[in-house]
């Protein structure tokens, strides 16, 4: 399967498609969007690439364990510059849909949060977030007309 950009995937559709995944590129659009008003700038590159990311490291979960990052090798596949590259991710640890185990000469081991890749009815991700120390992360069902659009349980 090809996506629209010709790229092939390697993604199970139904892997990763958790609730966080919405509710990271929501959280960081909305971020974007008050930054932008505030400094100007435009940050064209960096929208949609978020869920990319997420969907990219998410695909490559095998079983309950660590995935590793590529920086360098990553930001060439998806057509971004390593420095914004960094900053999602660190964007990600931040806000905890990623925690970082390590990195190494720009090669980075990294939990993904199960509620960003696991779909609440083919498994319970809470279970999971919790045994991880992750928070539950979820979209609020008015979306972007919410007031607060991200919820963290």
């Amino acid at each position: 399967m090809t996506t629209n950009n010709m790229r092939p995937c390697v993604c199970d559709a139904g892997f990763s498609q958790g609730p966080a995944l919405l509710a990271a590129d929501l959280q960081h659009q909305q971020e974007l969007t008050k930054e932008s008003r505030s400094t100007m700038r435009a940050g064209r590159e960096e929208v949609g690439a978020l869920a990319l990311l997420l969907t990219r490291l998410a695909c490559r979960l095998r079983g309950d364990a660590p995935v590793t990052l590529d920086f360098s090798d990553e930001a060439a596949t998806v057509e971004l510059s390593t420095s914004v590259l960094q900053e999602q991710v660190a964007w990600l640890v931040e806000h905890r849909y990623l925690a970082l185990d390590g990195m190494v000469d720009g090669l980075a081991r990294l939990w993904i949060n199960p509620a960003v890749a696991f779909l609440p009815r083919t498994t319970d991700p809470r279970r999971a977030a919790a045994r991880h120390r992750f928070p539950y992360i979820v979209t609020d069902a008015q979306g972007m007309s919410a007031q607060q659009r991200v919820h963290v349980v």
